[in-house]
């Protein structure tokens, strides 16, 4: 009997010992990849949130941004004219430079550069004046309904050091270019 008895000992181990490595096969270490492979996208999902909320932090200071920039160039459009407009926009520069008691006054226009959907006129500034009165004249002209491009500058001391300088500028202006339009 008890040979009998030590064989049931032994099946009932081996069936609970197969009952213990089927649950560690086939439940324990699917549900333990499981729980990693959560963790792992919980992880993934909170560095993607903390992203976000920092990103989300930055987006006032951005639209401040995109405010400043719209503020700054305006609308574009309507800065740059359907017609040449020429003659206004030397007189407007001649009108500048007067009320900011600029002297020796020339103004030229060169010869005209076509692009794909704009035309673009270089314009050749000149004048005589103090520093200051040179700088209001910039700002001035940034003011202008008409975008204009300053393509570079020079300021000259004069020989006397008077504190009178001359300023030589080259700008451009621009104007869209109308299928059928006469120059």
């Amino acid at each position: 009997m008890t040979m009998l008895k030590d064989k049931k000992q032994i099946i009932i181990s081996l069936v609970a010992g197969g009952i213990v490595v089927g649950f560690l096969v086939f439940a324990y270490i699917p549900l333990q990849n499981k729980v990693k492979a959560l963790k792992q996208k919980q992880a993934q999902h909170n560095q993607a949130v903390a992203k976000a909320s920092s990103k989300a932090e930055e987006l006032p200071e951005l639209k401040e941004q995109l405010v400043k920039l719209k503020r700054q160039t305006g609308n574009y459009q309507a800065k740059v004219p359907a017609q040449r407009a020429l003659g206004n926009f030397m007189h407007e520069v001649a009108v500048l430079m007067n009320e900011h008691g600029l002297s020796e006054q020339l103004i030229e226009p060169g010869a005209e550069i076509q692009t794909e959907k704009l035309i673009c006129i270089p314009i050749s500034m000149r004048c005589r004046g103090t520093l200051n009165q040179v700088y209001e004249f910039y700002k001035s002209l940034q003011n202008l309904d008409r975008m204009v491009r300053i393509k570079n500058i020079r300021l000259s001391n004069n020989s006397e050091f008077s504190g009178s300088i001359i300023m030589q500028t080259t700008a451009a202006i621009y104007y869209k270019e109308i299928s059928g339009q006469g120059g």
